[in-house]
């Protein structure tokens, strides 16, 4: 396990060796002899890109970058690269599965397997952070845990937040596993968690059933009362609260959550309402409450280090880009614009008195 800031080296680090001893020889010819993983297809794209500066220099290294968000033809692109036999593969793992699955990828000889920054950011780490900070002080916790709380959710359908809280529990990492799992999204529910990860509601599903046979059965809710309500019932009445992340029954739907999303929460007064969370429940209730939300902010405040975004020029990335355009163009399509409209109601004035006389 590799840690480390943006920017210091991460992908050489594994990358360089990698490609130094698939130069060597060794290796079978024709087939998958390494994956990098990455979380999003950004990052495989980063990824790609420097493998691409890497081994420019070397002949017989192939390497095809498989993620999602993209058309056709680059469906058709990466299967043939995956049983051609690309020497590397950079994926996503929704992408990647997808490809097992219509049996474009053999892994029978696959020698390196490199796992990129899965948690980087997330609060799935800090999830597991606040557990583990509860151990370390010796705190009985109660918690609950959603697949995901905001429009996508901070993990990736295939290995979710309580999964990897389970996994932590069951190796005797963590002393508590969660006590309610939900959907999250939309009232709790899971109402709008579609789009690039979660495609199709029998995708939702499939996470459902997939979660209840290893033992974390997702609690059907129904509206954002009910979600509080039921957390209200497990946790009873504890000395602190702790709301990691954005989901709708931590946080509400009310201008108190946004104003006060982060850091430490004196109890205080609040007229709560059917949009109140339970950060404000606790909070009236004269229970204080930890939250973290806005975490670069948070850590601004409070003087913690955090790795500063080191964002793309415009123009780089889907995201967001910069146009440009020739002001003095611009400036002449305008007044032949204007000329050719004072044209068109010369003209038009004209017919109307031509009407008039006649």
């Amino acid at each position: 396990i590799g840690i480390a800031q943006t920017g210091t080296g991460k992908t050489a680090a594994y990358l360089l060796p990698i490609l130094s001893m698939l130069d060597d020889g060794g290796y079978p010819k024709d087939a998958v002899n390494c994956i990098v993983m990455a979380p999003t297809r950004e990052l495989a794209q980063q990824i790609d890109q420097a493998m691409q500066g890497f081994g420019y220099y070397l002949d017989g290294i192939s390497s095809v970058a498989v993620y999602g968000g993209n058309d056709g033809s680059r469906f058709d692109t990466e299967t043939r690269g995956l049983r051609m036999g690309a020497d590397v593969v950079i994926a996503t793992p929704g992408r990647l599965l997808s490809h097992l699955r219509m049996g474009h990828l053999d892994l029978s000889q696959l020698s390196f397997f490199v796992l990129d920054a899965c948690f980087s950011g997330s609060f799935p780490g800090i999830d597991l952070a606040a557990v583990c900070a509860a151990d370390a002080m010796g705190l009985r916790i109660v918690y609950s845990a959603a697949v995901g709380a905001s429009f996508y959710g901070a993990n990736i359908p295939e290995y979710t937040a309580p999964e990897m809280l389970m996994t932590a529990y069951e190796a005797g990492l963590i002393g508590a596993a969660p006590a309610l799992v939900t959907m999250g999204g939309e009232n709790d529910a899971g109402a709008n968690m579609t789009g690039a990860l979660m495609e199709e509601t029998e995708e939702i599903e499939a996470v459902k059933a997939r979660l209840a046979a290893e033992g974390l059965a997702v609690t059907p809710v129904a509206s954002l009362d009910e979600a509080v309500r039921l957390r209200l019932g497990i946790c009873g009445n504890p000395a602190a609260f702790v709301n990691v992340g954005g989901n709708v029954a931590g946080i509400g739907r009310n201008a108190f959550a946004l104003e006060n999303s982060y850091g430490i929460l004196a109890p205080q007064r609040i007229r709560l309402n059917e949009g109140s969370g339970l950060m404000e429940y606790y909070l009236n209730e004269g229970i204080p409450v930890i939250s973290f939300l806005n975490i670069k902010k948070l850590c601004l405040e409070y003087g913690i280090a955090f790795d500063p975004d080191r964002l793309p020029e415009p123009g780089t990335e889907g995201v967001y880009y910069e146009r440009r355009y020739d002001r003095g163009l611009i400036a002449a399509a305008g007044a032949v614009t204007f000329a050719a409209l004072i044209l068109i109601e010369k003209d038009r004035k004209k017919s109307l008195r031509e009407k008039e006389k006649h």
